[in-house]
């Protein structure tokens, strides 16, 4: 399951915020990780697709990168933009990876892995206003 990288390191954007939680996270987090709500302490942590990290329920990605114990705003629903999604189709199903924190595109099922985790989908955003093509950017839709 290849994941997919950040166009510019440690920097998304957030086009739409529709839900959002912040707490202090029990890890360092980078900007575009997928994190998970850690039932035991109430903590974000990195989450993934195969449980080898602490899967819990998946609840958002991460907006910026902090170290362990600092305060992060993760985004449950909405837009976001920053990943490199070259070669990938529109509304193409987003993925958490079977690597703690990353997303993909790559379904991880068809070569016996884990189960796929479905976070949102590949959309287009026209942020400017003549000509050109539009980005690539998540739809989040836990």
């Amino acid at each position: 399951m290849a994941s997919i990288g950040l166009t510019t390191a440690d920097r998304i954007h957030v086009v739409e915020s529709i839900e959002q939680m912040t707490l202090p996270t029990n890890a360092a987090v980078t900007a575009g990780d997928i994190v998970t709500v850690a039932a035991a302490t109430g903590l974000f942590a990195l989450g993934d697709a195969d449980g080898s990290g602490t899967l819990g329920i998946i609840y958002g990605i991460a907006t910026r990168t902090v170290a362990s114990g600092e305060t992060l705003t993760a985004v449950r629903r909405g837009v976001l933009s920053g990943w490199d999604f070259t070669g990938v189709d529109y509304w193409v199903n987003v993925l958490a990876a079977d690597t703690a924190g990353d997303i993909t595109v790559t379904s991880s099922e068809s070569n016996g892995g884990s189960a796929d985790v479905i976070i949102g989908r590949v959309i287009p955003i026209w942020d400017h206003l003549i000509g050109g093509s539009p980005e690539k950017a998540v739809l989040l839709t836990l």
